[in-house]
């Protein structure tokens, strides 16, 4: 009866005593790495900041070769700005901020409105547009025929209008919201400009829709040939220039 007590005491014993070297080995690896900072000319604090850093990075999914280049940029950086009393916080910020700026890459600086590839895309997408409703209302009225006069046909001065417009605003609305990118304003002031560009859009297309005299309604079969000739310019844009996203993907 002894001995049946004794085994959980026993047991427990043992676990306790693998948890405390466990524990123990925790704190002789810290020991290790902090003392890896210590002894490269740091100083105390930013020894400290560069050992938290350390450790958040190795959970990041970069490769090693990426992380080691990353640690020994800041110790070289870091030795150089001690010497006009910098701190590893004045350079990096926290350490969680610059974790995030490391894993995501930095802010560029890129033009709302040009830049390269800027027109090429604005191009591919007022295209896309032309295409899509061309061909949305071309077979949609040859297999419908009746839909021509018991609902309002949109004419092909509407379609262009919004294809173009269209073409303009797409290539910047990823820009707007891409976090990314710096930008002149915070996010909620972008996501209202978002907001307003589509508003200028259907705005302009209410307009064109509704002049008759310069919105000629196509037949169905020229729709469908407008929407194939589409596909082609479309294609042409693709192969000579660099398109980001798009209808058929990125080129």
């Amino acid at each position: 009866m002894s001995d049946n007590k004794e085994t959980p005491r026993n047991a427990g014993a043992q676990q306790s005593a693998r948890n405390a070297g466990v524990r123990q080995t925790h704190r002789h690896v810290d020991i290790e790495e902090r003392a890896a900072f210590d002894n490269i000319g740091l100083s105390k604090r930013n020894a400290d900041y560069m050992f938290r850093f350390n450790r958040e990075l190795q959970k990041q999914r970069l490769s090693p070769d990426h992380k080691a280049g990353v640690i020994k940029r800041m110790v070289t950086e870091l030795t150089a700005g001690q010497k006009e009393g910098k701190t590893a916080k004045a350079m990096y910020g926290d350490v969680d901020e610059h974790i995030k700026r490391v894993v995501e890459g930095p802010k560029v600086e890129q033009k709302l409105i040009g830049g390269i590839g800027y027109w090429p895309n604005v191009l591919y997408n007022a295209l896309t547009f032309f295409m899509i409703f061309n061909l949305m209302f071309g077979l949609m009225y040859t297999f419908s025929p009746n839909l021509m006069k018991t609902s309002k046909p949109v004419g092909v001065t509407a379609i262009a209008v919004s294809a173009i417009v269209a073409g303009f605003l797409l290539p910047m609305m990823p820009k707007l919201l891409d976090t990314h990118i710096k930008h002149r304003f915070n996010l909620f002031f972008r996501t209202i400009a978002v907001v307003l560009g589509f508003g200028v859009w259907m705005g302009l297309f209410y307009v064109s829709e509704n002049l008759t005299v310069f919105n000629p309604v196509l037949p169905a079969m020229w729709s469908i040939v407008l929407g194939v000739l589409s596909i082609g310019g479309m294609f042409l844009v693709r192969r000579f220039f660099k398109i980001e996203g798009g209808f058929f993907g990125q080129s």
